[in-house]
């Protein structure tokens, strides 16, 4: 199970990035911030629908999921983070960086998140317990679960907000999206039956990605064709 929802959670979250301003009230971030400058303290709505409050600018985050890290780098916000995770593997010489490395990222050493002392926590949205155990102590945790690839954007743009780099997170999200188009216009040009049939393998007991999944929306947008398409979700 940890390693099955493990490759769920990082591979195919990680794969996604191929294609490259709150008051006291509680802000869903809208995708037109960017070029709006933060003001804390805020409260954030994440995707496990809860409200987390921040009080300032975080300068000690943790990130407990290797495609937070990816999008912290992109931001600029390598000099704030404390800690990541063995699966870490952008940029590519993240390990030899100095950062703490969790072994456990579904199950992440508590005391050790408190040692750090963290005024923000990105974590796996396989880390129900833990979630939970960090929110009791009052540390601020936020869940992203982007399931395509709009919720990517969105994704971006809402840690954009929380970090104070908004106008980064734009620049990222628009320089995707033109990549996406391109990609979209020669894909166009391919007659379905010379489109190449892809097998996804995410580990040896042949875990893979069908329908209704944003592997299968890349593959399918990438111009293949999921030979896994008939199965249901991650199977």
């Amino acid at each position: 199970m940890f390693k099955t929802r493990t490759l769920r959670n990082i591979l195919s979250i990680s794969l996604l990035f191929i294609l490259l301003g709150c008051s006291s009230a509680v802000k869903d971030v809208p995708s037109d911030k960017g070029t709006e400058t933060t003001s804390y303290p805020l409260i954030i709505r994440d995707d496990s629908g809860a409200e987390i409050i921040i009080l300032k600018k975080p300068e000690r985050i943790i990130s407990l999921l290797p495609s937070s890290t990816e999008i912290l780098f992109a931001l600029g916000q390598e000099k704030n983070i404390q800690a990541i995770t063995k699966w870490d593997n952008y940029p590519a010489n993240i390990q030899e960086k100095g950062y703490y490395a969790f072994d456990d990222i579904l199950n992440p050493n508590l005391e050790k998140i408190t040692a750090l002392q963290p005024d923000l926590v990105f974590i796996n949205p396989g880390s129900g317990e833990a979630l939970r155990k960090l929110r009791n102590l009052d540390i601020p945790v936020i869940l992203y679960n982007p399931q395509n690839i709009e919720d990517t954007y969105q994704t971006i743009r809402n840690i954009g907000y929380i970090t104070d780099s908004s106008r980064r997170a734009s620049q990222i999200v628009s320089a995707m999206q033109e990549k996406e188009k391109k990609i979209k216009q020669v894909v166009e040009g391919i007659d379905e039956k010379d489109k190449p049939r892809v097998w996804l393998e995410l580990s040896n007991d042949l875990f893979t990605a069908g329908k209704n999944t944003f592997l299968d929306e890349l593959i399918t947008k990438a111009g293949g064709l999921n030979i896994s398409s008939d199965l249901e979700g991650w199977s």
